[in-house]
């Protein structure tokens, strides 16, 4: 095995293309040292995902993937993520979800939230998934944003491994972002809780302007 750490990237190929950022991560990511150690797998279909999760567990003996990247924009069927979150799928791993408030459903967006609530419980010692709120005129600041935070879970995971200790290198700098949400309390650094009611274009939202309705105001 010629790799240390694998990513699993996803966005459906119906996410329309001002709201496209899986492969601008991708790029920024290759930048990146990390890159030099890391397989990087880019999906947009569970028909084009399935070989390449075959083809990753043979080649690591069924070792789960380091971690996710998905876009939960047109995710219409949720079944399809809750797929991809199986413990037998991508292995469970720390997963950055990343969002518009106008094309994500409230039944993703709530699978997404049970896991990062899950992993804020006791005895985790490491930064939980996060949800990353974007818009179309934020789109091209989530591609470096969204890479450096992914190889910051690779090293406070590689940290831990090393010290057989807590890490919070990805927290430490979800801290410093006003768009990312974790935790048991899904906060950021600059913004409070993201209100339990945000639903996506597909049912109302007026009643529920939560910070994630003021982050993606430009949607509007």
């Amino acid at each position: 095995m010629d790799f240390k750490d694998a990513i699993f990237m996803y966005e459906p190929a119906a996410v329309p293309d001002e709201l496209k950022v899986i492969r601008g991560v991708a790029i920024a990511f290759a930048r990146l040292p990390e890159m030099a150690t890391t397989l990087v797998h880019v999906a947009h279909s569970l028909d084009e995902a399935a070989p390449m999760i075959e083809q990753f567990k043979t080649k690591s003996c069924n070792s789960p993937y380091s971690l996710a990247v998905i876009n939960l924009n047109m995710l219409t069927d949720v079944n399809e993520l809750r797929l991809l979150l199986q413990q037998d799928v991508l292995g469970d791993p720390r997963t950055i979800f990343l969002a518009s408030l106008r094309y994500m459903i409230g039944d993703a967006y709530a699978l997404a939230r049970e896991k990062v609530q899950r992993e804020a419980q006791p005895p985790e010692t490491r930064s939980t998934s996060c949800l990353d709120c974007y818009a179309p005129s934020t789109r091209n600041e989530v591609f470096d944003r969204v890479s450096h935070l992914a190889a910051a879970y690779l090293r406070e995971a590689e940290e831990m491994t090393r010290t057989n200790g807590a890490s919070t290198k990805a927290a430490d700098l979800m801290r410093k972002s006003h768009t990312v949400f974790f935790g048991g309390g899904m906060k950021s650094g600059l913004w409070k809780t993201v209100n339990k009611g945000v639903t996506g274009r597909f049912s109302n939202t007026d009643s529920h302007p939560g910070p994630v309705k003021k982050v993606l105001s430009a949607e509007s």
